[in-house]
């Protein structure tokens, strides 16, 4: 049996820490030259706005739409094994995700993404690391967003015998 939606083609969200506070969707993406916070995000985890560092930076984004940016800042972010300082653009929008990784960190950190496998693969020191990917990124209070339905289906087609 054909499964209709391959798993290579699902988002890639990592869980992670920002400021200790638990986030389930920090969402991989290559393909962007900065990483970006949702202004609603750093509410949630606290962070105070005096803290922030004032900027107007516009970013395109997909169908060349323009966001122009509220301010930058580094926050403490701990993904897998990996606790680092990375700055990002914060940006008043409501988005699915709580925080994109974008080139910048990727970098940092010499990690390659492997949609395909799901999951993030680096080395710390001479020890291979993998950081999988978050497999319940959504909840069903959450199930407006696009991707969550997308996710939902993924799951059903897994679950059927093959």
């Amino acid at each position: 049996m054909k499964v209709p939606y391959p798993d290579h083609r699902r988002p890639l969200y990592l869980e992670g820490q920002i400021n200790d506070v638990f986030i389930r969707r920090a969402l991989v993406d290559a393909g962007s030259s900065v990483n970006i916070l949702p202004l609603s995000v750093l509410t949630a985890v606290g962070i105070l706005l005096s803290k922030i560092v004032q900027s107007q930076t516009s970013i395109s984004g997909l169908g060349n739409k323009s966001e122009v940016t509220v301010e930058h800042m580094q926050v403490n972010l701990k993904v897998g094994l990996i606790r680092s300082l990375p700055k990002f653009y914060v940006v008043d929008v409501d988005v699915a995700y709580h925080a994109l990784l974008g080139r910048p960190w990727l970098n940092k950190h010499k990690l390659m993404v492997s949609t395909y496998h799901q999951c993030v693969k680096g080395r710390i020191g001479l020890r291979p690391l993998r950081i999988p990917g978050n497999q319940a990124s959504f909840n069903k209070n959450e199930a407006h967003y696009s991707e969550a339905e997308f996710l939902h289906r993924v799951h059903r087609c897994w679950k059927q015998p093959i």
